[in-house]
């Protein structure tokens, strides 16, 4: 199980109901900017996987922004894929399933759009699991990897963690100091991401540093 300290491996309950009070609560603009960037009207029948799906802050905005595509969320942790299935509910066109991104339980080219949303650092092979992206997406689809920078900037860290309305009084010093330290600290830089990816065997591969952001966001196809 992941810990505050420790990015690796699944979120259990607690983590998990701190994400979403603290953290998911007050960054709904940065997930309706990455929905409305990436996955504004999906064709007809369009799949989308979201890997490392987490309580379904994404899946839920792409499956409800395009009614006629399939959306399906995928994470480790039960009691974030709980949350993901009660938010989510009534949606027709989404599910979602516990699954490890190390062996996504999806065949081989069964997703036009893979996604991952801050989730590689929590994979015990980051590597492997974009291996798993690569796999699961079609020839002709598109990947995208977004995750926090390890080089983002004091001032980027602040103004984030001062977006968590639910952070107790007296503790934002000791948030911020966290989320750069550990959090950020076990991101990646935009190097080290356009290198895993090119090493996962994604061809075209482009990083981009969001502007104001502690974030990267990459851009792939399923092959060279």
């Amino acid at each position: 199980m992941m810990h505050l300290f420790k990015m690796k491996g699944s979120w259990d309950a607690g983590i998990s109901f701190f994400y979403d009070h603290i953290v998911a609560s007050g960054i709904g603009e940065l997930y309706d900017d990455v929905v409305e960037n990436f996955f504004r009207e999906l064709p007809a029948g369009c799949r989308v996987l979201d890997l490392g799906c987490g309580s379904g802050q994404v899946s839920i905005r792409v499956a409800k922004l395009n009614p006629l595509a399939q959306v399906v969320g995928i994470d480790l942790s039960p009691s974030q894929i709980a949350r993901a299935k009660k938010r989510g509910a009534g949606l027709p066109n989404l599910s979602f399933l516990v699954g490890d991104a190390m062996n996504a339980p999806q065949p081989n080219e069964s997703f036009d759009l893979v996604v991952s949303l801050a989730s590689i650092k929590h994979w015990p092979d980051p590597v492997r699991g974009l291996r798993e992206m690569r796999r699961v997406c079609r020839g002709d689809g598109r990947l995208y990897v977004i995750e926090v920078n390890a080089r983002c900037t004091e001032e980027e860290a602040r103004d984030f963690t001062d977006r968590w309305r639910h952070v107790p009084p007296g503790t934002r010093a000791i948030v911020r100091w966290h989320f750069r330290r550990f959090v950020a600290g076990q991101g990646a830089t935009a190097d080290e991401l356009a290198g895993l990816m090119r090493e996962a065997g994604m061809g075209e591969v482009y990083v981009q540093i969001v502007p104001g952001q502690p974030l990267l966001i990459a851009t792939g196809l399923p092959a060279n």
